[in-house]
């Protein structure tokens, strides 16, 4: 006995499969594809300080006898109102080296100006021209104490619930070293997408299986006897 797959009723896919292979697109699609705001970051960063010509000083590790951590952000709106209708959907969360917040920054506008609340802002600047809005600035982070602890940090900065990029830096000495799976995000979503889609073919495939009896070949029909004939006298 051998088994056969009756190819034949492979012609339709079931609706449970197109609705997996659909939704894998959907997934995919969703991950790889950036959405388009009415605001762009020109450039944030960790830093350490500034220049005397308010360029940022970048730096991603920090000593124990540092004192202070900033952030730098330029942010390009496509207008006045993009600003005011955004601005005060940002949330800035920071993250200690355990993985818990441990502190959260809000943004309102005050008098057409951004404010980032419960923390100092430094040299705030917005320019207004017939094509876009500008603002940028550097505000504290992270005041250093002894009781800081060592590792990796992390700065989060969301619109509403979505996440749109993040820093790291080190404290002191790192323990290991970790994988931003902030990064990975889109990478992992492709990659279950792919697993649920084959283990959805591996089902469909097992089921359409079943085992089909080989038909014996049938012998050739034998050749029918001679017919005696009479002698006539």
């Amino acid at each position: 006995m051998r088994l056969r797959v009756n190819l034949c009723k492979f012609r339709l896919l079931p609706s449970s499969l197109a609705f997996v292979m659909s939704m894998l697109i959907v997934i995919i699609a969703g991950s790889l594809i950036p959405q388009v705001y009415g605001f762009n970051f020109d450039n944030h960063q960790i830093c350490k300080g500034w220049t005397t010509q308010k360029e940022p000083i970048a730096a991603d590790k920090f000593e124990l006898t540092a004192q202070t951590v900033y952030f730098y952000f330029k942010i390009n709106w496509a207008n006045f109102d993009e600003f005011e209708q955004t601005w005060e959907n940002f949330k800035i969360s920071l993250i200690d080296p355990s993985g818990a917040e441990v502190k959260t920054f809000t943004t309102i506008i005050a008098y057409n100006a951004a404010v980032i609340q419960a923390t100092p802002m430094y040299y705030y600047s917005a320019s207004l021209n017939e094509s876009a809005f500008v603002t940028s600035a550097f505000f504290e982070v992270l005041n250093i104490t002894s009781a800081t602890k060592n590792g990796r940090w992390k700065l989060n900065w969301y619109k509403d619930n979505a996440l749109l990029f993040s820093e790291e830096f080190v404290v002191g000495e790192e323990a290991g070293q970790q994988t931003p799976l902030g990064s990975l995000g889109p990478l992992i979503a492709v990659i279950i997408a792919v697993i649920i889609a084959i283990v959805a073919i591996i089902i469909y495939t097992s089921r359409r299986k079943k085992k089909i009896p080989e038909t014996p070949k049938t012998p050739p029909v034998p050749p029918p006897p001679p017919t005696s004939k009479r002698l006539h006298n």
